[in-house]
């Protein structure tokens, strides 16, 4: 049974849920506004990501250290941007979840326990004299404009 929560724009899916060609949710193929997350138990990777019949959709296992944090940013960050969001994971799971993370948001200003103190990005050298002169490191299409 697909259920919506809350929010209009988060739909639960349970877990025998197949994505096909055809959105359910609207009856015509997927389009850029929305996303699909799934949340599983495998042990061969934390997350990972793929676009397959126009969705993008991501793949979350329980069995990353901080997981239903990952998941509730995704789904913050995503709706920020007015996106959809199916959700492949059991209702009251996902309810809990939502009642652990409430006060937070994926724009908090720290690092969380599970989070590593370092950061590791790749840059071509002349964007790294960039950002070495200014100290900063900015998003790619700002520093597309400071470099011009």
């Amino acid at each position: 049974m697909m259920k919506e929560i809350n929010n209009m724009n988060i739909h639960i899916v349970p877990p025998e849920f197949c994505i096909q060609e055809i959105n359910p949710f609207t009856n015509q193929v997927y389009d850029k506004n929305w996303v699909y997350i799934e949340v599983n138990d495998e042990n061969e990777y934390q997350m990972f990501d793929k676009t397959e019949h126009g969705l993008f959709q991501t793949y979350l296992s329980r069995n990353s250290l901080g997981w239903q944090w990952r998941l509730m940013d995704f789904i913050g960050y995503e709706l920020n941007y007015h996106k959809h969001i199916i959700i492949n994971i059991d209702s009251d799971e996902y309810q809990c979840i939502e009642q652990t993370y409430k006060g937070h948001s994926y724009m908090d200003c720290y690092l969380r326990e599970y989070e590593n103190s370092v950061l590791v990005h790749s840059t071509p050298k002349d964007n790294y004299e960039n950002i070495k002169r200014t100290g900063v490191l900015k998003s790619w299409n700002l520093l597309k404009k400071i470099t011009k």
